[in-house]
Formats: C-alpha cells, sequence, structure tokens
C-alpha cells in the first residue's frame, strides 16, 4: 500500500510534504501515524536497546567473579584455562565495543530521522515535484 501524501505550506514560505496516513488507517483529513510505522519505531527502539544491553554486558562480564566463578569454568579445567586468559577476556569485551558504538550509531539514525523534517520549496510544491534528497537514478 502506498501511503496518501498532503502537501501544506509553512508560514516561511516553505511548503512541507507529509504521510496522511496509509489507506485504511484512518481519516485523511489530519496527520496519523499507522500501527505500521508504530510498530517499526518500536522494532528500531528494541534493536537499540539490545544492543546497548549485550554490549554493556559483554563489556563488564570477563573482568566480573561471574566470569570466574561459572559452571562451565568450574566443570572443565580446559575451559578454566582459556577463560582466565586476558586475550580472551579482551575480546569479549571488544565484541562488548563493537555492540555499544552500533546501538549508538542506531540511536543516531533514529534521533536524526525524527529532526530532519522533509520540506520543498513553494515552487516545488505547486508544480508537484517529489521532495525526495535522493536523485531519480537510486
Amino acid at each position: 500500500m502506498r501511503p496518501v501524501v498532503q502537501r501544506g505550506l509553512l508560514g516561511s514560505g516553505q511548503a512541507s510534504v507529509y504521510a496522511v496516513g496509509m489507506p485504511g488507517c484512518g481519516s485523511t483529513d489530519f496527520p496519523v501515524r499507522c500501527w505500521e510505522d508504530e510498530i517499526q519505531r518500536l522494532g528500531r527502539v528494541l534493536l537499540i536497546v539490545y544492543f546497548l544491553e549485550t554490549g554493556l554486558v559483554l563489556m563488564v562480564a570477563p573482568w566480573s567473579t561471574f566470569w570466574e566463578r561459572n559452571w562451565l569454568v568450574e566443570i572443565s579445567p580446559l575451559v578454566d584455562g582459556v577463560m582466565r586468559r586476558s586475550a580472551v577476556r579482551g575480546a569479549v569485551s571488544g565484541v562488548g565495543v563493537v555492540n555499544v558504538c552500533a546501538g549508538v550509531l542506531e540511536l543516531a539514525a533514529s534521533l536524526l530521522a525524527l529532526v530532519r523534517p522533509v520540506a520543498v520549496t513553494q515552487q516545488d510544491a505547486l508544480r508537484g515535484e517529489d521532495a525526495s534528497p535522493w536523485p531519480e537514478g537510486r
């Protein structure tokens, strides 16, 4: 389904383009968010939380007492020898840093998507041109 797009004029002489809704999502008289948009936003928030939480746990856990006193280390002396090495702990913490960076980048992308409005000039709105910032080849 394609969104219904309505063009309106702002006080500064620029026209704004915003999605009014999907057909069947409600009235097209007022800007509404469809449930698909809300589900997509919720999925993005959950992904950000997952990245940040996993990254923090992976950065901290190798250096805690939990790392040295879990049942897997106590059962096998081979695993105990490997898990106590600083290189293994550093590698796990490095994966945690990568997860935290991915979470921060995803959060920044989400915030930029919320802040950046889609706007076109008044002449473009009157001609009915698309407000996409990308050339037509993309």
